[in-house]
């Protein structure tokens, strides 16, 4: 596991993790495949929370 990893926080904490990954400044972000792949993982969790609450 690698320290961008979620490990076992709560799904807020991780949705944070990941907004503020994908919304940092040009200069600390990462490449566009992994920054890519990070929005895929969010949208993945949010639909998996959704499901779930419905």
């Amino acid at each position: 596991m690698t320290a961008s990893e979620p490990g076992d926080r709560r799904l807020p904490e991780v949705l944070i993790h990941e907004a503020r990954a994908l919304t940092g400044p040009a200069t600390g972000r990462p490449a566009p495949p992994v920054v890519l792949a990070r929005a895929c993982r969010a949208f993945v969790i949010a639909g998996l929370v959704s499901v779930a609450l419905a």
